[in-house]
């Protein structure tokens, strides 16, 4: 009986509820990315990134050091930070997991909340059927499914992008809804019986009362600024007692407590103990300005006689809450403020100047959020945010690209490069749908149907950004990747052309018919690339045997990772292994015993066994007096190539 029950309630949840069968999507899709997380090789930024991410880390309990990165460019460390933990978390889980598969199962968590904050967008222009086909037709994208285990910037930042967008329309919601604001009011009736209003409460107080307050809420911020920021007072004085009292020039008692505690002060140099209390500083500032925050806002609340619930009102805790994801996509990337500035517009353009104050709420609490979680910005915080923007904006990448059969530099490249990349990577359903939709936006906008500030902010999401590039010229590379967090709105609008189609549908077989037709392209390209579907282009670029030399394909060369698990199987013990750039993304994968060298000027090293060649970088009919052992091949077209040196 209890597990018929069960059984009821949980298909009564399937039926009536919104976000049912998009949580039921994103459960067998992680399903699936568990299966073949272990698939995909490394990209070429991973072995940095892991090295920022984890000096990062160490700057929350020791002293920061940024010996192995350059952490003022515009990439923050937040995404990095959150992967090495999530990281070690499988390894535990999965000990069959190598770092390089936990680290991609996290990418493509983070791709999980791009589909569902699309869902939640989607809602928000047609009914729950075509925002869920909508999802699974984002979450079936050959390209973007391939970059969601690989793609170790570009995926987070496009997840905490869309986030934003939705929490922002989420905070609007609240901002303009009326019976939430009765509610509220209605609640409050009885809490201000026994509780002032806190503008009441300071209006009570006398000057000297007030002036009091003033000064230990001052106090307290200027505290927690030196701890979190400054360490300019509070940790050199106690590395200054330390040194004095090793030496014993410290005042009584403190010599006697540090004889005690530190016995052994005599065989130990003073460094050393000067790096302890560092370590300890570092790893308690943290705790120590959380403890002091609470204490200064429990006074706080005693001195107005009010209570926490009445400083913050339910219509402000969800501009809180909205502000998370701005302040972490704000960590991952520097232009993230963009996605913020499109809520405001909003919110101002449906409440007026009525939502200044939930946008000083708003942004006050994102800066916040990106502060604490990007380290570097924590010395000199003005001087490195403005460095940081400064090299944002200067950023040239220096290198070469096929596009059409040419190969531009990046600096060269022509202005329709992104637009066109982005048309030829995407299936051919979703461009359909696509045009479909602008069609009907544009009927419903003359028939008055349609909200025209909400769709301003999705097509500022993607016309803003394209017209920047081609402004301020700056440099794409690596196709379209930087550019993969305003794809969404492209599906936003895709999904009013399918909510249209699927309308006028009523026969059950054409509705299937019609849903097969929508998603069969993508699934097809996803498996037959596996797991190489970031490489994916549509037939109006000619697929990827017409692309193979007109086009980027294996960029990344994260075939590297098949290419090693067969010379592992043929190597004998102690080979020589001449890889082509990058070598990084074949070594975590090689046996210990095999000595991995890079190809100098694709010269052969000598004594070298076998040669490990990314067609990138290296064309498969190099070295032709070598014997072709192995390759891996997509389409008849080659990504890596194994020759065996006699």
């Amino acid at each position: 009986m209890l597990i018929k029950r069960y059984s009821l309630l949980i298909l009564k949840w399937v039926r009536e509820s919104v976000y049912s069968h998009i949580i039921l999507t994103m459960l067998a899709s992680t399903i699936i990315g568990i299966v073949i997380t272990s698939d995909f090789g490394i990209s070429t930024d991973e072995p940095a990134n892991i090295t920022y991410g984890l000096e990062s880390l160490k700057s929350y309990y020791l002293e920061p050091v940024w010996q192995n990165t350059s952490p003022a460019g515009p990439t923050g460390p937040f995404a990095f930070m959150l992967t090495e933990i999530t990281t070690r978390v499988f390894a535990f889980l999965n000990p069959a997991w190598i770092l390089s598969d936990g680290r991609h199962f996290t990418y493509f968590l983070m791709f999980q909340i791009s589909t569902i904050s699309i869902f939640g967008i989607c809602l928000r222009f047609t009914n729950r059927r075509a925002a869920l086909l909508t999802s699974i037709l984002f979450l079936t994208q050959p390209l973007i499914f391939g970059h969601a285990f690989i793609n170790p910037k570009d995926i987070p930042f496009m997840a905490f992008f869309t986030v934003t967008i939705l929490a922002g329309l989420v905070m609007t919601d609240a901002q303009i809804n009326k019976l939430n604001t009765k509610l509220r009011e209605n609640q409050g009736l009885e809490e201000h019986r026994r509780w002032e209003k806190p503008s009441q409460a300071w209006m009570s107080l006398n000057a000297k009362q007030k002036a009091s307050l003033l000064v230990m809420a001052t106090f307290s911020t200027l505290i927690v600024f030196e701890i979190l920021v400054l360490h300019r007072l509070i940790l050199p004085q106690f590395l200054s007692l330390v040194y004095s009292a090793y030496h014993n020039t410290a005042v009584e008692p403190i010599n006697s407590l540090f004889q005690l505690i530190a016995e052994r002060s005599g065989q130990i140099d003073v460094v050393s103990y000067l790096w302890k209390v560092t370590r300890i500083y570092w790893f308690l500032r943290g705790p120590l300005a959380t403890i002091i925050f609470f204490l200064m806002s429990i006074v706080l609340c005693r001195k107005l006689r009010t209570t926490l619930r009445s400083l913050t009102s339910w219509k402000h805790l969800i501009v809180i809450l909205a502000s998370i994801p701005l302040g972490l996509a704000t960590s991952i990337r520097i232009v993230a403020p963009f996605a913020g500035l499109l809520v405001s517009i909003y919110l101002l353009a449906k409440c007026g100047l009525k939502g200044l104050k939930s946008l000083t709420i708003y942004w006050g609490f994102a800066i916040v959020i990106a502060f604490i979680t990007r380290p570097f910005f924590w010395d000199h915080p003005l001087e490195r945010i403005w460095n940081s923007l400064r090299s944002s904006s200067n950023f040239n990448f220096e290198g070469v690209f096929f596009f059409q059969g040419e190969i531009y530099s990046a600096r060269n490249l022509p202005s329709f490069y992104s637009p066109t990349l982005i048309f030829s990577q995407l299936t051919e359903p979703l461009l359909l749908l696509l045009i479909l939709g602008i069609l009907v936006v544009v009927w419903k906008m003359i028939k008055g149907k349609m909200d025209r500030i909400k769709l301003a902010l999705v097509a500022g999401w993607y016309l803003v950004p394209i017209v920047l590039v081609r402004v301020t010229k700056v440099t794409p590379y690596d196709n379209f990747r930087q550019f993969l967090f305003i794809i969404p709105p492209l599906f936003i609008i895709a999904s009013v052309g399918i909510d249209y189609l699927l309308g006028m549908v009523r026969n059950k077989i054409v509705f299937s018919a019609i849903i097969l037709a929508i998603l069969f392209p993508g699934i097809l390209g996803i498996f037959h690339l596996h797991p190489y579907e970031y490489i994916y282009y549509n037939s109006l670029a000619g697929d990827i045997s017409r692309a193979d030399r007109n086009l980027e394909l294996d960029y990344w060369c994260t075939s590297h990772r098949a290419a090693m698990d067969y010379i592992n199987e043929v190597a004998p013990d102690g080979s020589i292994i001449s890889v082509s750039l990058p070598i990084n993304n074949a070594k975590p994968f090689a046996r210990e015993d095999l000595i991995l060298v890079g190809l100098e000027k694709e010269q052969v090293a000598a004594g070298t066994d076998y040669v490990l060649m990314c067609t990138r970088y290296v064309s498969e009919n190099r070295f032709v007096q070598f014997e072709t052992e192995w390759e891996i091949r997509r389409y008849s077209v080659p990504l890596s190539v194994v020759k065996r040196v006699d």
